[in-house]
Parts: C-alpha cells; structure tokens; sequence
C-alpha cells in the first residue's frame, strides 16, 4: 500500500514540477455587452486568441456576430437583447455553406461588425511565445445582421 501511495505522489511530484513553455490559451473569456446605440446596434467585448493583432481584431468581429446570431447569452447590461437572431436548433449547421462564406476573410460579415474607435479600448496581453489573447469592444449593427438574414432566406 506504501508502495503505491509513493508512486502516486512521485507521479504527480514530476508532472506538477515540470513548467510549461508558454501560458496556453485553453480557457475562453465570455462575451459581454457593453451597451446599446440609439441605431440598435450592440457594443460588444469579443475575445480572440491568435498570433497576429489583424487577425485577432478579425476573429473577434466574427465572434460577436456568431454570438449574436447564434448564442446571445452575453454577460453584461440588462439593456441589450440577448436573444439570438437565428434560435432554430441546428441553423449553422443545415446552412453551412452560406456562413462558410459568409464568415471567410473579407466575407460580408465585415459589413456588420466594426472596431469601436469611440471606445478604442483593446485589451492586449500578449504572451512571449506565440499567442495574443485579445478583447476588444466590438460594434454590432443587429438591425441590419437581421435584414440581412431575413433577405438571404436564412431567418423567418
């Protein structure tokens, strides 16, 4: 019995002492809404984790707008809508290949989401090794994502 409790601690003594080479990114931050503008529009704080400030800036206009299309339960102020646009189970998934499109690089999820240069607040954490984990507040035009969904045949 003495014998297997020394090799449990031992194991976890050698796993436990070993430090990591770079700080991984494996937990998410949750989006938050900041606020809503007199158009209808939400400003969002979106998250990304990714190597390069222009691609993080991106993934995270794309995250918003994934969230307000498709999740929606953003932490946050009581005032934004936080019902998603598209609430069918299983939207993204029999539409595929429209949000493949729609959310590749220069896709027209551009048009719908914008950096808040008003705020200009970007939260920058950049690890050593590779990693940026980034939040940044994000403009969502919510109105205009709707119309859009609704005219693509997408939403009812």
């Amino acid at each position: 019995m003495k014998n297997k409790v020394s090799l449990i601690v031992t194991a976890l003594l050698l796993t436990a002492c070993g430090s990591p080479k770079y700080a991984p990114n494996y937990y998410t931050h949750q989006t938050e809404c900041i606020g809503v503008e007199l158009d209808g529009s939400q400003i969002l704080r979106a998250w990304a984790n990714t190597g390069q400030e222009v691609d993080a800036i991106e993934a995270a206009k794309r995250n918003a707008i994934k969230e307000v299309l498709f999740g929606a339960n953003y932490a946050g102020k009581p005032l934004c809508d936080n019902k998603p646009l598209l609430p069918v189970p299983n939207t993204l998934t029999n539409n595929q290949g429209y949000f493949a499109k729609f959310f590749q690089s220069n896709g027209e999820y551009f048009k719908y989401a914008v950096l808040n240069e008003v705020d200009g607040e970007k939260d920058f954490k950049k690890n050593p090794d590779v990693y940026i984990k980034a939040g940044f507040v994000i403009r969502v035009y919510r109105a205009a994502l709707k119309q859009k969904m609704a005219d693509d045949g997408i939403s009812k």
